[in-house]
């Protein structure tokens, strides 16, 4: 019987970490339809630039991005729609079905990616090999975007493996940490993130394996550290000071006090280096949006009154001005980068419960504190050091995305994302570490049940954003254009339901309250809701009032199932506003389609609308 006994303290935690990594890591790989993590669309594109062997972005007529063949770029459109849309859904055949596009890689457009445009082949390493390696062998675009997510997955788990197995400590606090449903998502992703994740662990768990292990410093050491400090600034800069924890290896441990201090030195020129290297690189292809060829400035992701270089010398300028942003940034955007540590999937439109995340922490700080090791312990210097480390990159993170993301002068950093934490937040979490505390028989069953509950959750999660239509008998939406989430959405009468086109919100005209949606030629579409599931027989009358001469409302089905549009007016107030309506009756059942209402005006003179109201009566 001994033979079936199993002993949970002799599991090791990277073999667990390898399984779950893997197991999970697929489920949620493939439940995750294309392009649907953070820029993944453009990630996929500099990444198959790599792989043709253009390391450095195409800079021309004022556009920054590259030559990629149309069939990529025609495989994302099935799913721009899911982006940011959580009423948007999609289905396995609609994926597979993109899968018999085929590649002909001879017949490209240049496409904008001036976000991703930035980043060093570094940072693109296990995609563009996966990607170069299906592309030779001609396979469809859709296979390969699989292929290299696929590939990029196993390789952060390869690395994230030998972190664990190497750190002299903490190695159930890292596997937890490494298996939270955030972490996972994006790193089976075509993210950029992937290589920064897996160089900050290694990196970390390197020099602390040369810090707290018996080994003395070699050569071999020094340029193995060389090389890793090489590849981290230039996948992402401002995570370089990580090296700062170099100086947690006691000077004991060199051939003599010469030789480390020539290695120190070395190590920061080293780093200051690589960083002055890719920062000048970064600079050639930077265009803000005033520079950016017009004609495309607005389609992409770049920032009206965003400019890196006028916003480092308002910095300059102005005292105290970025501590007042780092603080209020810190406040303000507390919930976004605290929930995001943990889970926000999709472009940040699907977060976890809120109880769960406090109970991820509480766990995080839990296990922080328990999984101590009686033999190593961090004395206070060491502690000021891994502190220092944490606050220079968590200002350098700050920084970085106050200067390409936020308007000059502006007195908030918007866009803090959680997942930008996740290569530093393990220096954090080791200001808890107590080597008094080790209690393994708590800490590593515990790190097993959160992690199973945890992932299994974000799979549920996924697959009912992404899947799983709202059902119901019978609905009335109604719409008066006063209130956009931050997401671009118009909040209606009812909570979880929001109608897309928020950005069409004007106050130059209102027939209630103050705003209305202004459509024309360059804001085309408004008031967008979309019905899944819709039976033969369903009734669907949808009402708004214009003020204008042109524009229509449109109930579209599938690609070709129907399509009925209407302009004329019913009545017109004394006030100018024109009320439209139609009345449908779905034709056919609708099993796994989208039924589209929206508004449309491709007019050079804009037309106002407000006080939508939509009603669908499903036919039991």
């Amino acid at each position: 019987m001994r033979f079936f006994k199993f002993n949970i303290n002799t599991l090791k935690p990277e073999l667990f970490f390898v399984i779950f990594a893997s197991f999970f890591g697929l489920i949620i790989l493939l439940i995750t339809p294309p392009f649907q993590t953070p820029d993944e669309i453009n990630h996929f594109y500099r990444a198959y630039q790599i792989s043709e062997g253009h390391l450095i972005s195409v800079k021309q007529d004022n556009r920054v991005g590259g030559y990629i063949p149309v069939s990529i770029v025609k495989i994302t459109e099935p799913f721009l729609g899911l982006i940011g849309n959580m009423h948007s859904k999609t289905n396995y055949k609609t994926i597979t079905g993109q899968l018999k596009t085929p590649l002909e890689s001879d017949k490209k457009i240049f496409v904008d990616f001036p976000n991703t445009g930035f980043y060093s082949p570094i940072s693109y390493f296990p995609q563009s090999i996966s990607i170069f390696v299906f592309r030779k062998l001609n396979f469809p675009p859709l296979y390969i975007f699989y292929g290299a997510r696929i590939f990029s997955l196993f390789i952060w788990i390869l690395s994230i493996f030998y972190a664990i197995r190497i750190i002299p400590f903490y190695k159930w606090f890292f596997t937890l940490i490494a298996l939270l449903p955030m972490s996972l998502f994006i790193n089976m992703s075509l993210s950029a993130d992937i290589v920064t994740n897996l160089l900050s662990f290694i990196l970390i768990a390197y020099i602390l394996k040369l810090a707290y292990s018996k080994q003395t410093i070699s050569t071999k050491n020094f340029a193995i550290t060389s090389f890793l400090i090489i590849l981290l600034a230039s996948a992402k800069l401002f995570y370089t000071p990580i090296i700062l924890l170099f100086l947690l290896i006691p000077k004991e441990k060199f051939f003599n006090k010469k030789t480390y201090y020539i290695q120190l030195i070395g190590i920061l020129i080293i780093s200051f280096g690589s960083v002055l290297f890719w920062s000048k690189i970064m600079n050639n292809i930077y265009l803000p949006y005033n520079l950016y060829n017009e004609q495309f400035r607005d389609s992409v992701p770049i920032i009206k009154g965003a400019d890196m270089h006028e916003q480092m010398q308002y910095i300059l300028n102005h005292g105290l001005y970025l501590v007042y942003v780092f603080v209020n940034s810190i406040v303000h955007s507390f919930d976004m980068y605290f929930q995001g540590y943990i889970g926000a999937f999709g472009w940040l439109d699907t977060v976890l419960p809120l109880w769960f995340i406090y109970l991820s922490y509480a766990i995080l700080f839990f296990v922080a504190l328990t999984d101590g090791c009686k033999i190593i312990s961090l004395k206070l210097n060491h502690k000021i050091i891994i502190f220092i480390s944490f606050i220079v990159i968590i200002s350098l993170v700050l920084l970085s995305q106050h200067l390409i993301w936020d308007c000059v002068g502006g007195d908030i950093i918007r866009n803090l994302q959680g997942r930008y934490f996740i290569p530093v937040f393990p220096l954090f979490f080791m200001l808890f570490y107590n080597s008094k505390f080790n209690y393994p028989k708590i800490v590593i069953p515990l790190v097993i049940v959160f992690s199973f509950i945890s992932l299994s959750f974000t799979i549920k999660t996924l697959h009912k954003r992404y899947y799983v239509a709202p059902k119901f008998e019978s609905i009335i939406i109604k719409c008066d254009a006063e209130k956009v989430t931050k997401e671009n959405f118009f909040e209606t009468n009812m909570p979880s339901v929001f109608l897309e086109n928020g950005y069409t919100q004007c106050s130059e005209k209102a027939r209630s309250g103050k705003f209305s949606a202004k459509l024309s030629y360059k804001n085309q579409f408004g008031f967008t809701y979309r019905l899944h599931h819709c039976k033969l027989g369903d009734i669907i009358n949808v009402e708004v009032w214009r003020n204008g001469t042109d524009g229509n409302i449109i109930i579209s089905g599938g690609t070709d199932d129907f399509y009925i549009s209407e302009s004329k007016p019913i009545e017109k107030d004394s006030t100018g506003w024109e009320h439209l309506q139609i009345n449908f009756t779905v034709p056919k059942d609708m099993n796994n389609k989208e039924t589209d209402i929206y508004l449309y005006n491709n007019s050079n003179e804009p037309s106002y609308f407000d006080d939508m109201i939509i009603i669908y009566n499903n036919k039991k």
